[in-house]
């Protein structure tokens, strides 16, 4: 074979060989290693640790060079040709990503790959959320007042939250009015105007009748059941209501009083989620059981528009989740318009119990 010919075979396999290098690292988007490029060409970087950066074309990545040599991808922050500070991962930049990056002794808030240092306020990363001040996790740690009501902080991160939501007392006209007392008051933390009065009017109800010796009522999920003006002895005894229908009723009355605001059903959501709602400024409404009682019997009868039989805990009771902490959460209780202190897990039982009902306002 000629010296031309070898060294044609060589230049081949050389390419062939930086195309499959190329691929076989590539664990990312074209437009991410393209991206990464265009802010690295052919520059040389020094990294805060003192080391030296630069594109390594076999690769498609940033990778650490030494007297010449590639020394493996890089990891970490750096300014780079456009002056923005980027979020560098096993040396290519993402774009995409969003959250909260350890380096060089603090801890830094990237937004869409990078750092974003006009960012101050509360960010979540990795299920937890932080106090990000001009760009870095705040170092504080104690009391910290916002959006009407008090963190509690760990070296920036939020271990815990009580807001000031407003006391709204369903007795003694409403003995079992708790869920628009519960509404009343969530939405007054929002600004609006509304009268206990006017929530429960916006709740449509139907009472309970008999027929043939049996107790019929609509859908406790389509209707509040019974007379909220009633106990459950009363002639016209009131039971209830859940959050579909609550949930349609408040967004009536938000739209009544031309308010932008949307109450969401988050049935199902576990109690982590009610926390972090919570950590992003929002109280909730919840079903759980009256002082967290176990049930000792139910309430029951026949849906009128399916004949089935229906049954759920009496004593089931409505309140606003308003805080938490590591062993405690906190409740404005309608039942008296006063607040109430229950262990995490207490709760946890009794909000499954009925189903991990609650309303969020948006």
């Amino acid at each position: 074979m000629g010296r031309k010919t070898t060294k044609l075979w060589f230049t081949l396999l050389s390419a062939i060989l930086v195309v499959v290098l190329f691929a076989g690292v590539t664990s990312v988007s074209a437009s991410a290693v393209t991206t990464t490029q265009s802010l690295v060409k052919t520059e040389t970087f020094t990294t805060n640790d003192g080391k030296f950066i630069v594109w390594n074309p076999l690769t498609g990545t940033i990778q650490y060079i030494e007297n010449g040599k590639y020394k493996g991808n890089y990891t970490g922050l750096q300014t780079l040709l456009d002056g923005q500070t980027w979020y560098i991962h096993d040396g290519r930049i993402d774009p995409s990503f969003t959250g909260i990056v350890k380096y060089d002794g603090a801890r830094w808030y990237v937004s869409n790959g990078t750092v974003n240092k006009n960012k101050t306020g509360f960010v979540d990363s990795n299920g937890e959320t932080y106090l990000v001040e001009k760009g870095k996790v705040s170092s504080r740690s104690g009391s910290y007042s916002a959006n009407n009501g008090t963190y509690t902080l760990s070296s920036g991160r939020v271990t815990g939250v009580r807001f000031n939501v407003p006391a709204v007392n369903q007795k003694p006209r409403y003995p079992t009015g708790c869920e628009g007392a519960a509404a009343t008051s969530l939405l007054r933390f929002y600004g609006y105007n509304v009268s206990l009065d006017e929530m429960i009017r916006a709740i449509p109800r139907e009472n309970i009748t008999v027929r043939n010796g049996r107790r019929y009522g609509p859908s406790i999920y389509e209707k509040f059941v019974g007379d909220p003006r009633g106990g459950y002895t009363s002639r016209n005894p009131g039971y209830g209501a859940f959050a579909p229908v609550v949930t349609k009723s408040m967004n009536n009355v938000i739209r009544n009083h031309g308010g932008s605001r949307t109450a969401t059903n988050i049935t199902g959501s576990s109690v982590n989620t009610l926390y972090q709602n919570l950590r992003n400024g929002s109280p909730q409404i919840v079903w759980a059981t009256y002082n967290m009682n176990t049930p000792r019997t139910v309430n029951s009868w026949y849906i009128n528009s399916t004949g089935k039989y229906f049954s759920y805990p009496r004593g089931t009771h409505v309140m606003v989740l308003r805080g938490y902490d590591a062993n405690y959460v906190y409740f404005m209780d309608p039942y008296g318009g006063s607040y109430k202190t229950f262990s995490r897990s207490t709760f946890n039982s009794k909000y499954q119990l009925l189903g991990q009902q609650a309303i969020l306002v948006k």
